[in-house]
């Protein structure tokens, strides 16, 4: 990606998983100190991206502190779902593209 476009991206960060097949809470699991949402958002950090939004549900630690806005998402949606509404939140700052990462890959 040229970033020089970075400043007209959204990007909407997914982590509203449940974690099923991990065992527990993946956003929650302690990496290097810290929380692995946390340690993924902050790669994000230096990039000026027009609006940094996490999809997130209410056991996610707080990532507000590295620019991100929260759109929670409650336990019955689904994943594509959490995709949807990340999405919308997103367009709402109307960018010229959107980008999609995932929280649990720092």
């Amino acid at each position: 990606m040229d970033t020089g476009m970075i400043g007209s991206v959204a990007l909407v960060l997914l982590a509203a998983g449940r974690s099923s097949r991990f065992g527990e809470i993946k956003q929650c699991a302690m990496i290097d100190g810290e929380f692995l949402l946390h340690k993924t958002a902050r790669i994000y950090q230096p990039f000026p991206f027009l609006i940094r939004i996490a999809v997130v549900r209410d056991y996610c630690p707080d990532i507000t502190d590295v620019g991100f806005l929260a759109e929670p998402v409650d336990d019955s949606r689904t994943m594509s779902a959490s995709l949807a509404a990340g999405v919308r939140r997103a367009l709402m700052a109307k960018p010229q593209a959107i980008m999609v990462a995932l929280g649990d890959m720092p």
